[in-house]
């Protein structure tokens, strides 16, 4: 917390049981604590934190959901063929 501001995500309070209900699996608990401390957005406009579900805040920026962040990679997947349409190098960042 000494480098990064916990401000943004300290109010968010956010219903495990559902969101894990809707999206059909269990989501990690290093996941979660993050989310408790510094909720979803961007870090440097280089690390993107999803949020689990649509925001209460409809005036929200930020990243996407993991809903929609999944359909999106499902579709590139499917119309690009496969794992090589989503391999990053990651010296490239």
């Amino acid at each position: 917390m000494q480098v990064m501001s916990a401000e943004n995500g300290c109010d968010e309070e956010i219903d495990w049981p559902t969101v894990e209900a809707e999206l059909g699996r269990r989501l990690p608990a290093d996941y979660k604590a993050f989310m408790a401390v510094y909720g979803g957005g961007g870090i440097d406009g280089d690390v993107s934190i999803l949020l689990p579900t649509a925001p209460v805040d409809e005036g929200f920026a930020g990243p996407g959901t993991i809903p929609e962040e999944t359909a999106n990679v499902r579709h590139v997947w499917e119309r690009e063929g496969g794992r090589a349409a989503l391999d990053v190098d990651p010296w490239t960042f």
